[in-house]
């Protein structure tokens, strides 16, 4: 009997019900070096967003910063664009189908 006082007292401090869930749920403390911590993280990620609204070149230098990309981009597609002409059958008409049934005309 004694023992379930105790274990009743010491229940009824800590919370009531389900810990995580409802009004009485227990409720962890900010500590500190946690919001130390938090403060960092933001001023970081407002440095990171000040770099990406600020880019580093100008309108007027990054005109052709890409020019050399662009040409092994291009030579990669002609090469493509050749295999795949490669695999197609030739091009074939009607003419080239009746080549046999012609016939000279001689009429001298």
């Amino acid at each position: 009997m004694f023992i379930t006082a105790i274990q009743n007292v010491i229940k009824r401090e800590l919370f009531r019900g389900s810990m995580h869930r409802g009004k009485y749920r227990y409720v962890r403390p900010i500590k500190a070096k946690e919001m130390q911590l938090l403060r960092e993280e933001y001023l970081r990620e407002e440095r990171v967003m000040q770099l990406l609204l600020n880019p580093y070149l100008k309108q007027e230098e990054s005109l052709g910063h890409t020019a050399a990309f662009d040409k092994k981009e291009k030579r990669l597609e002609e090469i493509r664009e050749g295999r795949r002409i490669a695999k197609l059958k030739p091009n074939t008409l009607i003419e080239d189908r009746l080549k046999h049934l012609t016939v000279k005309d001689v009429w001298d």
